[in-house]
This record gives structure tokens, C-alpha cells and sequence, in this order.
């Protein structure tokens, strides 16, 4: 991760992930073989929309034990409006922006009810995050292939370090809200 400082008050942080997995030896990849295993048919399932999950499932399986699972995705820390782990796959492609504006310094006093004070700085931001998650590395440079992920939101950090994280972020998904303890790309 790099920060670039453009004032006394803001900052730029910059980071990109590369992450690959490498399979030593291969797991189950014969979709038969894994469903008598996991005990479920996808054939035998009447409602199209359950067999279809169901067929995802397995073909998911097939290719995390063909090709590995390399950092997933999705959440907290990488693009933030999708799910935890929502993109796997055996490569891993990510870059992201967060502007952070500090609003105050770290000699102003957090003074609420429940906290009294506490030096804390505050801070406004703004992100844009692009990756991918691919079987092949081949399908990692392609812009088609690439989740976007962008949004606002607000850290408070406190003098002994611990930062508090509110983010709102959109994708192509929809809009996901999270609380978390940490910068972003820190896991």
C-alpha cells in the first residue's frame, strides 16, 4: 500500500493486490463423484432455479479443486459494495484509490456521552476500487472482466491507532453499508 500526502490534511492511499493460488495436487474434479460426495443430485432437483444454484455449487467445487483459490473478493476491505467472498477463483487481480480528508487533527479531544476526552482525528473519504478473480491468468487483463466498487465514508482514529470505519458503497450489485474496525486492505 503507498500514501501519497497532497496537503497537511489529505491523503491519498493507493493499493494492489496480485494474489494466485498453486495447486500441488489436484482435489475431486468429477462432478458425479462430487455430488454422490456432497449426497445431492442437480439432476433430480424440479425447480430450475434451485438446480441451477445447485449446479453453480458443483461447478465452483470442480474448479477450486482444479485450479486453487486464491484471496477472494468482496467485503470489508476489497470491493466494498459486494458480499464477503463473493468473487473466488485461482487469481486475483485488485486496485484501489481511497481520498482521505482529515476534518480534524489529532489534538482535538473526541468529547460524546459515552466517551470523554479522547484524542481523536477525524476523517472523510472518498474510494474507487477495480478487480477481478479468474481460473486463468489470461482473463485477468481484461477490462470487461473487472467489478467496480465506489463510495464515501468516515474513520475515526483514535491517538493509541485503532481506527472505526463507516463506509456506503455502490457497485454493480447495489449499495452495501458497512461498520468495520480497520482501515481498508489492511486483511
Amino acid at each position: 500500500m503507498s500514501h501519497v500526502p497532497f496537503g497537511q490534511r489529505d491523503t491519498l492511499a493507493l493499493n494492489l493486490l496480485r494474489s494466485d493460488a498453486f495447486v500441488t495436487r489436484q482435489g475431486e474434479t468429477d462432478r458425479a463423484a462430487l455430488q454422490q460426495q456432497l449426497g445431492v443430485n442437480c439432476g433430480l432437483i424440479a425447480d430450475p432455479t434451485q438446480q441451477q444454484f445447485c449446479n453453480e455449487v458443483i461447478d465452483t467445487t470442480v474448479a477450486n479443486n482444479r485450479f486453487g483459490t486464491a484471496t477472494s473478493l468482496g467485503g470489508f476491505d476489497r470491493l466494498r459494495s459486494y458480499p464477503q467472498g463473493r468473487f473466488k477463483g485461482a487469481h486475483t487481480l485488485f486496485f484501489g484509490a481511497e481520498y482521505r480528508w482529515n476534518l480534524t487533527d489529532e489534538r482535538t479531544p473526541f468529547d460524546i456521552f459515552v466517551m470523554k476526552s479522547v484524542r481523536t482525528s477525524i476523517q472523510f473519504a472518498l474510494f474507487y476500487e477495480t478487480g477481478v478473480t479468474s481460473d486463468t491468468r489470461s482473463d485477468l487483463y481484461e477490462r470487461k472482466n473487472m467489478r467496480d466498487s465506489y463510495g464515501a465514508g468516515f474513520r475515526i482514529v483514535t491517538a493509541s491507532g485503532v481506527v472505526l470505519r463507516a463506509d456506503l458503497a455502490h457497485g454493480k450489485e447495489g449499495v452495501s453499508t458497512a461498520i468495520f474496525i480497520g482501515y481498508p486492505w489492511e486483511l
